[in-house]
């Protein structure tokens, strides 16, 4: 593939990033929000696949910290929910 695809790719995903990041500043949606959580998590997965192509560890290592993070709280979320089933039982 060529590179503008990767840069392209790249691209895109940070402005996803920005844009769920916009909206959490406005209070237009909550850090539990599942799509919130799941654009902190597509996007550093994309941008991780951009640097492979061009490599930079400092950007590597932001966006592993990113992932990991939203990772965190998707597994936070669920077992929120877990609990919150059991309770109705």
């Amino acid at each position: 593939m060529a590179a503008w695809i990767y840069d392209s790719i790249g691209t895109f995903v940070v402005i996803l990033t920005l844009i769920a990041y916009f909206l959490i500043q406005t209070h237009r949606v909550s850090a539990k929000n599942i799509c919130y959580i799941w654009l902190n998590i597509i996007g550093p997965l994309c941008i991780i696949f951009s640097l492979v192509f061009a490599w930079n560890f400092s950007a590597f290592l932001m966006e592993i910290t990113w992932l990991a993070i939203s990772l965190y709280s998707l597994f936070r979320l669920w077992l929120t929910k877990d609990k919150t089933t059991e309770r109705r039982r």
